[in-house]
């Protein structure tokens, strides 16, 4: 999967928000302005295997963020599945953990 496949749906409109996707935007202080300016400058990072009809991929892309007083750049993380439409599935400023490793228990 390439990101001009990506990008040329989400120009054309043709993206959905998953309600988890709308969900971890919110809890993550993540807007969908931020969203579309990671897809149009970033690149997919790694393809994941499907969960669902369509394939899933990781895209990252460097955007503009508002820390306290301070605004920087920084990598924004994107899972969205591509078929007909791309659908974001979710999104996070931090990096995604590799398959099968598993969480750290908080002692």
């Amino acid at each position: 999967m390439d990101i001009d496949s990506v990008r040329m749906l989400v120009e054309a409109g043709d993206w959905y928000e998953s309600a988890h996707f709308q969900e971890r935007l919110a809890e993550r202080g993540i807007t969908i302005e931020q969203v579309l300016e990671a897809i149009r400058v970033g690149r997919v990072i790694q393809e994941l295997p499907p969960t669902g009809a369509d394939p899933e991929c990781i895209v990252c892309g460097d955007v503009e963020r508002q820390i306290a007083f301070l605004k920087v750049v920084q990598p924004l993380y994107i899972v969205c599945a591509v078929g007909d439409v791309v659908t974001f599935v979710t999104a996070d400023w931090n990096p995604p953990r590799e398959f099968g490793q598993k969480r750290r228990r908080r002692r």
